[in-house]
């Protein structure tokens, strides 16, 4: 009886010493890591593509190819999520847009630009459709006939300063947690604004591959 009772004993000092072991153990675990969603962080992301002039403010069939250099802000606003995980964000994005001039009078077009992106997220975070109206200011070198006449090229551009809209819209995929892959296509306004009498100015459309990395 004596050897049953120390036996029991024994056992349940085991037990009490593995639990203290355990929670011992448990408390010094680090805690894990939530990362943020991806369109919740910083991104920059290069694109280039080739654009082509449509309608009739020139005489000139341009033919621009582009690179749109862009830095994103992680979540501006959320608009909309949805039970299944689905988001629909806006984030803010700056962007200078090089195009070189393939065919036209002008050499290049230089632009800096502000823009919304307004990004709708499927719930793994792996595919976005994102869309991108905005606009700003540049310069060229403008080669069009000037208001006081003489040298020019009739459908140039009337000066080197220029006005910029453009709006963007594509898909992405991220290829993992920092790195994604974008196609999509471009319209791109190019004019002076009318400040001079000569102002035929540019509208381009086409499309545009890019890659995209988070810091």
């Amino acid at each position: 009886m004596l050897m049953h009772l120390r036996s029991s004993l024994l056992a349940l000092a085991l037990a009490s010493a593995s639990a203290l072991a355990g929670d011992s153990s448990d408390s010094t675990k680090t805690p894990l890591t939530i990362m943020p969603p991806v369109y919740d962080q910083w991104e920059w992301g290069v694109e280039s593509g080739y654009l082509w002039q449509i309608g009739s403010n020139t005489s000139i069939d341009y033919e621009l190819a582009t690179a749109v250099f862009s830095v994103r802000s992680p979540v501006a606003i959320t608009m909309l999520e949805q039970n299944n995980g689905n988001a629909l964000i806006v984030r803010n994005r700056a962007s200078i847009i090089a195009d070189y001039v393939v065919e036209g009078p002008e050499d290049y077009i230089i632009t800096l630009n502000g823009s919304p992106s307004i990004e709708y997220w499927f719930a793994d975070d792996k595919l976005a459709f994102y869309f991108s109206p905005g606009g700003g200011i540049g310069l060229s070198n403008s080669k069009g006939v000037s208001e006081q006449g003489g040298a020019g090229i009739e459908g140039g551009q009337g000066q080197d300063f220029l006005l910029n809209w453009f709006v963007q819209s594509g898909f992405r995929y991220q290829l993992d947690s920092d790195t994604a892959l974008t196609v999509g296509a471009m319209f791109q306004h190019v004019s002076n604004g009318g400040q001079t009498d000569i102002n035929p100015g540019i509208d381009a459309i086409g499309f545009t591959l890019g890659f995209v990395k988070t810091f």
